[in-house]
């Protein structure tokens, strides 16, 4: 019944369709079929074409976006269309009475394809010969082509309208006729997707073909897309052009060619041209023949040549797109290998203790990849699972422990360096933009250190980089598995590190096209991809996985609900939440200015100037305006981010989006003057270029001074193994806490194995239990600065102090120090209840001398004395000249054990470490306690004078 019938909907792309559009029109208003509509898409005409869309009655729509080409009008007309099938064709063909019916009849089906199309028919409009060559050429590929198509023709198709939106339409970056159509036949088959070749469904060619026309049109616009599509596709179909006989036409075609100018000077050479000429020939047989009946045999010579010349000239177009696309893989691979060697020359091999912003977790991340433990908030479980994985390879390869996790990080950042290179490609289209960008960002400090030490920022670049991969493939091609991947990325990365989830916004904006395409389906889209992002938090069940498996280096107590809840909200990163501390003179927040000053080091003033250029220019053309809107608001939330969470990341690592958009910008730059003039592009290139080699330069210094510092704070691996390991019991426990120190003692102590007999702990141990266990603790002087007296006196109840080794102090809740352990000598009474019961002495080198004292209280102090030691040469120290050597404390034990709190009968050891220089020749020691009663009155007990043998100097 008439109501059954499906709605088809014509559209017309038109742009000064001239006297051919009319003829188009007239043509369609012979239709037969009742049931249909027309809406002609003007692209920005300037002849008379809206007038006679008017004049036939066609729906009139003004294309959004002017000059933006078939594509982008084609999918606007699918917008308004009211029809459930779309028949497309263009405004220079006739289609017959019966076209839009046959349309019907085999869309209308149920179990029909998702789409059609047709061909040309044999009898073209324009009489000369390249004109009847050209429609007869494609009216014989398709009326023997297969019916079960790969591919999609737009010229006369047709699509079910409900299949072409949720594709997405036509790839809107085809600013000309191109392959677009082609483009979305791939996809449909790729969604499974039936489309079928009507060979009764033909329409006449009005098209006048000329020389330039039509080797414009066959090699920019058609051979060269092509190839890329088919490399993008990774595969070659055997339908329509890309038949197995067209290959084979195509090399004996160059086979020939090479082998014709052999000929003048090798007569065997002509041998091989009637060959390949022979091969061409039966090759195309058919074809010729075809030719041959519809226009006569001299038609179908002179057709030969131009044929031959086709398969030469796609075959150039292909071999040129391959070796461009080998090339830009060429140059990516180069720049890869030029950032790995400039990383590596600078790249963390060992455990050093420094408070380096950039360092202060480097020696925790070293421990937990090599322990497969877990870190700090907010445990960063993705990366401590890749990490240690790598780690164990990297040790099952014979790499130092600690330089493990320094690769980790430095292959991340050649991920995230790779990636931005193909993104750059992607956007700029121009091999040399986008590898001086990728040089340009791989020199940045930023990407630098990153890349050097371990460090999770890696991880979290190469994920931002791959978020914005992922999303503008999407803008381009629609796919619903596509959009799932991205939520899945999505979820990693905030996963990974919180601040990831601050490139939502930029996400949004730049799918914001895509996704109002999709709108009708985004009601499952959007909690699909959501809901793929957060299983990906799964990987937390990490953190208390290795609690249960007994691992001894896990941070907090994430097999507790509140532990958990703890490392994975990040208190830290709550509490840094607050508004920018502003100047009272009204310029802006210091924040704001710190994290400018950190930009400009980053990418230079003239980097901020040509990024934020390229981002104007990519957001002002209209096939790039997602891609520049995208990265300015990544820019501009980065610096927002900064401000706002002061402490939850370093100045230059809250810019990492900023300096990545920045770099685009400045890609985009050249590329774009590169598109004015080759000459403009290279020179824009070379600029950077050397931009980026002055950047460098600096760079690699404060890197390297970073990670091969002078002084690397292993003098605390020194004292560690200074401390007494008592013969015949339990392992001494040797308290750093939590920090830089600390994970340099733990690192050397269980991984490297440079000390041993110690258990290192860190301040939150039990020491009163590890004491009740016999277990003598012990801790480095410079811990008092950090955890004072009262600090331990809670911890212990009581507490009791006595010099172990230099800077060492042992830690007891009761006296340290038995009466039989001081050196059998006669107790010298000091003064004021303290008493010298013996002293040792023990050479520490050639220059230098180990002094023990073992003092004693013979009743409550009511004063602090402080001791000097003096070394020197002279029989009475005269003036300063006469000293040797000297060490003052305000306190016995390294001034931090008061004599205030001693106990009666308390045993103190004392130890002074004292140096002079070679030429010197100390005698004698000469120890003095003294206190000061009132400002520059001094009270000074006994003098005790030690005469220093020739064999213990």
């Amino acid at each position: 019944m008439p109501d059954q019938l499906p709605h088809v909907t014509v559209i017309i792309p038109v742009y000064n369709g001239g006297e051919a559009f009319r003829q188009c029109l007239s043509a369609l208003q012979a239709t037969c079929y009742s049931h249909w509509d027309c809406i002609v898409v003007d692209d920005g005409s300037t002849d008379g074409s809206v007038a006679l869309a008017q004049q036939y009655g066609a729906q009139l729509a003004a294309a959004p976006r002017p000059r933006g080409g078939p594509a982008a009008a084609r999918n606007f007309g699918a917008q308004l269309a009211r029809g459930e099938l779309l028949y497309f064709i263009d405004a220079d063909v006739l289609v017959r009475p019966d076209s839009v019916g046959c349309v019907a009849a085999v869309l209308g089906q149920a179990a029909g394809p998702a789409a059609c199309f047709g061909s040309y028919d044999d009898e073209p409009a324009a009489s000369n010969f390249l004109s009847q060559y050209k429609n007869l050429q494609h009216h014989y590929v398709h009326q023997t082509a297969r019916s079960e198509a790969s591919t999609f023709w737009s010229g006369c198709g047709a699509i079910r309208r409900d299949v072409f939106l949720a594709l997405g339409g036509f790839d809107t970056s085809f600013r000309r006729p191109s392959i677009e159509d082609i483009e979305l036949g791939y996809r449909l088959r790729a969604a499974g997707y039936n489309i079928y070749l009507d060979k009764q469904l033909q329409v006449k060619h009005l098209k006048r073909w000329t020389v330039r026309s039509l080797l414009i049109t066959d090699i920019r616009d058609r051979a060269i897309p092509w190839t890329r599509l088919i490399l993008h596709s990774k595969g070659v179909l055997n339908d329509l052009n890309l038949q197995n006989s067209q290959r084979l036409s195509t090399i004996a075609a160059f086979l020939g060619l090479a082998a014709l100018p052999a000929g003048l000077w090798l007569a065997p050479a002509w041998l091989l041209v009637l060959l390949a000429a022979a091969v061409l020939v039966g090759l195309n047989r058919p074809f010729y023949t075809f030719l041959s009946q519809k226009r006569g045999p001299w038609f179908a010579l002179r057709a030969m040549p131009w044929h031959w010349l086709y398969f030469i000239y796609s075959g150039l177009a292909f071999g040129s797109v391959w070796l461009q696309q080998r090339l830009a893989w060429l140059v990516g691979g180069t720049v890869l290998l030029v950032a790995f060697v400039l990383y590596f020359s600078t790249h963390l091999g060992t455990v050093i203790s420094s408070f380096n912003k950039h360092l202060v977790d480097v020696g925790e991340i070293q421990i937990v990849l090599n322990k497969w433990g877990t870190l700090h908030h907010t445990g960063y479980p993705l990366y401590t699972i890749l990490g240690s994985a790598f780690v164990a390879a990297t040790n099952q390869l014979g790499l130092p422990p600690a330089a493990g996790p320094s690769l980790f990080s430095l292959f991340w950042t050649l991920v995230t360096l790779g990636l931005l290179y193909l993104f750059l490609v992607d956007i700029t289209h121009h091999i040399p933009s986008a590898a001086v960008g990728a040089l340009f960002a791989a020199v940045t400090f930023t990407f630098w250190i990153n890349a050097a030490i371990p460090e999770v920022y890696s991880l979290y670049m190469a994920s931002i980089v791959a978020t914005l991969v992922v999303a503008r493939r999407l803008s381009k091609n629609w796919s619903d598995n596509g959009f799932v991947v991205l939520g899945i990325i999505l979820g990693l990365a905030g996963g990974h590190h919180r601040l990831a989830a601050f490139i939502l916004p930029a996400v949004a904006v730049y799918l914001a096209p895509a996704l109002w395409q999709q709108r009708h389906r985004l009601w499952w889209l959007i909690p699909a991809a959501g809901l793929a992002g957060l299983l990906t938090f799964a990987v937390y069940l990490y953190l208390p996985l290795r609690v249960w498996q007994g691992s001894d280096f896990v941070f907090g107590q994430p097999n507790t609900w509140e532990g958990f809840r703890r490392i994975f909200i990040g208190p830290r990163q709550v509490i840094s939440v607050g508004p920018p501390s502003v100047d009272l003179e009204g310029y802006g927040s210091r924040r704001s200015i710190e994290l400018l000053a950190a930009l400009l080091d980053e990418v230079s003033l003239m980097g901020v100037l040509l990024g934020l250029a390229g981002l104007a220019l990519l957001s002002w053309r209209r096939p790039e305006r997602p891609t520049g809107l995208a990265l300015l608001l990544t820019a501009a939330i980065a610096y927002g981010v900064g401000i706002t969470f002061p402490i939850a990341a370093v100045a230059s690592n809250a810019l990492i989006p900023a300096v990545m958009a920045l770099v685009a910008g400045s890609a985009w730059v050249v590329s774009w003057l590169a598109q004015k003039h080759p000459l403009f592009g290279w020179g824009a290139a070379a600029g950077l270029l050397a931009l980026a080699i002055a950047l460098a330069i600096p760079n690699w210094q404060a890197v390297h001074s970073l990670t091969h510092p002078a002084n690397d704070g292993r003098q605390v691996l020194f004292l560690a193994n200074q401390t007494p390991r008592p013969a015949n019991q339990p392992e001494p426990v040797f308290m750093v806490p939590w920090g830089n120190d600390y994970f340099l003692v733990y690192f050397a102590r269980y991984i490297s194995h440079e000390i041993g007999g110690l258990t290192v702990v860190d301040h939150n141990a039990n020491f009163k239990a590890y004491l009740a266990s016999g277990r003598e603790l012990y801790t480095l002087d410079s811990t008092f600065w950090r955890f004072p007296l009262s600090w331990w006196e809670r911890r212990l109840d009581e507490l009791y102090l006595a010099a172990a080794a230099p800077h060492v102090v042992q830690l007891s809740n009761q006296p340290i120090v038995r009466p039989d352990e001081a050196p059998a000598q006669s107790p010298i009474s000091l003064g004021d209840g303290i008493s010298l019961l013996g002293y040792r002495l023990e050479p520490a080198g050639e220059s230098a001398l180990r002094l023990t004292l073992y003092f004693q209280a013979t009743y409550d102090l009511a004063s602090d004395y402080s001791v000097t030691v003096k070394l020197t040469d002279e029989p009475i120290i005269d003036s300063p000249d006469d000293i040797v050597a000297q060490q003052d404390t305000v306190h016995p034990v390294f001034g931090w054990y008061p004599t205030s709190r001693w106990l009666p009968g308390e045993i103190v050891r004392d130890i002074y470490l004292l140096e002079w220089e070679p030429a010197g020749q100390p005698t004698r020691a000469e120890i003095n306690l003294y206190r000061q009663s009132e400002p520059g009155v001094f009270h000074n007990l006994t003098v005790i004078s030690i005469d220093l043998p020739i064999d213990d100097r």
